[in-house]
């Protein structure tokens, strides 16, 4: 839940700084703080819905949901994770499962830190659109259900029948 709703507030303050960086820039103060009353206009507020809107088709369209909460749906088969799955499944079977689970790994520390690069990238929308959607295009690859799926495969293969 804490993973959620500080990507929720990420891409809030993102979509702020996005949506005054090309349509007002001169809004933005020189540290590049945007007060909150500022994002709570309704063109900001349209922006942002927007973002979720597509991030939440990232994650969710054609998704059974598993868990049903307040804020989010969390999903055991979601559109990303037959890519991800898919993508997982024909590097391991050419490169081995090793070198795949440390590739998720190391996409999932990169995609972190594109959304952390993101929110210290000042005076540049563009720059900071990329940076979100580089990470939002990693989820795909290193959701929590790709590296599960990567680690099943690498235990299937380490472990014997009968030990399993």
């Amino acid at each position: 839940m804490l993973v959620t709703t500080t990507t929720i507030r990420i891409a809030q303050i993102a979509s702020c700084r996005l949506w005054y960086g090309m349509n007002d820039p001169s809004s933005i103060p020189s540290d590049g703080h945007i007060p909150d009353a500022l994002c709570k206009i309704p063109a900001v507020n349209q922006y942002f819905a927007a973002i979720v809107i597509l991030l939440s088709v990232g994650d969710g369209v054609g998704c059974k949901s598993l868990f049903h909460s307040g804020v989010t749906n969390r999903a055991d088969f979601c559109i990303a994770a037959i890519v991800g799955s898919s993508a997982a499944s024909f590097f391991a079977s050419r490169m081995g499962r090793k070198p795949v689970l440390l590739g998720t790994i190391m996409i999932t520390v990169v995609g972190q830190c594109f959304i952390m690069g993101s929110q210290f990238v000042q005076g540049s929308p563009r720059l900071e659109a990329l940076l979100f959607a580089s990470w939002a295009v990693s989820q795909v690859f290193s959701s929590p259900l790709i590296t599960i799926f990567v680690l099943n495969m690498y235990i299937v293969d380490v472990v014997q029948a009968e030990d399993r």
